[in-house]
Parts: structure tokens; sequence; C-alpha cells
């Protein structure tokens, strides 16, 4: 629909899905079993390509976090610190894997949910724009969520908001 055609470029998307459901940044971050999901499928990537003649390069991960956070009250200071350092050590991972010697590239959402946890300041949300401002080389924001429909929980997305999201990302 953009006009890229991959095929004639001779070029393929991987992509896997490492995350994990409702954990906080502190849960995602190096040293846990879902950054290590994420390593293992960038080195499986890697190894697949290089198989097949192909050169590989990982150069984004898209970002789903907030929603946990906001629910332990972490702080706007702490979740920059957070994404910033979850960045860095994937990029680490990477260019050490790969060779590659690019940035990683954060590729996110602004969550809405602080009223939903009582929180009076959308610390988190204000933090992921703010990401997309001070660090712009390093993270973007793929859309907002305000204007998504959510379940009747408030904190997850219907699947037609994830529908919508997922068009966004792309």
């Amino acid at each position: 629909e953009d006009g890229i055609d991959l095929l004639a470029a001779n070029q393929k998307l991987l992509f896997s899905a490492s995350g994990q459901v409702g954990t906080q940044f502190n849960g995602i971050n190096k040293g846990t079993p879902p950054f290590n999901r994420l390593k293992n499928d960038v080195t499986y990537g890697a190894s697949v390509s290089g198989g097949t003649g192909k050169t590989y390069a990982a150069l984004a991960s898209l970002l789903l976090e907030g929603e946990s956070d906001y629910s332990i009250g972490t702080t706007y200071a702490g979740y920059m610190d957070f994404s910033r350092q979850f960045r860095l050590d994937l990029e680490e991972h990477v260019k050490t894997l790969v060779g590659i010697n690019r940035n990683m590239s954060l590729i996110s959402y602004q969550t809405s949910t602080h009223l939903k946890y009582s929180r009076p300041a959308p610390d988190i949300a204000l933090a992921q724009l703010a990401l997309t401002d001070v660090d712009a080389d390093y993270h973007a924001m793929a859309s907002p969520t305000y204007f998504l429909p959510y379940h009747s929980d408030g904190v997850h997305l219907s699947n037609l908001g994830e529908l919508t999201l997922g068009a966004y990302f792309g």
C-alpha cells in the first residue's frame, strides 16, 4: 500500500513476539526470561538468514509496554531510564551478534490508562512522548491509544483497538 515492493528489492521481514503480557519494565529488562527470548529470536533470525546467504539487520523493536508500570506507580524518570536501558541492552546484543554498527530504534505507543489506575498525572504517557522528542533518533511513537476502543476493564484494547493500533505500527 505504500509502494515499497519487498520482493522486488529481494528483502524479507522477520517478526517475533517475545514479550510477556502484564509485566512491568523490570520484568522484561536484561537478564529476564522475556528479554532472553527476544535475544534468542534475534539470534535465530541471524542464523536463519546466514544459512540462506542473506544478510540480517535487526533495526527496530516494537515496544508495547506501560500499563503495568502505571499499576505499580513507576515514575516518569523511572520509565525514561528503563526504556533507554532496554534499548541500549538490545542494541548491544544486536551489534555484537550481527556486527552492524547501527543504532537500534524502539517504536512504541502512548498509553492512556492512568485514570484507570487512579493516577492523577499521566507520567508514563508523558515519558513515552518525551522519549520521542529528547531521544528522537532512537524512539518513535506509532500512535497514542486514547482514541481507540477499550475492553470494559479500561486497560486493554478491544480486538478492534488492537487491529487499529497494529495498522499504525505497520
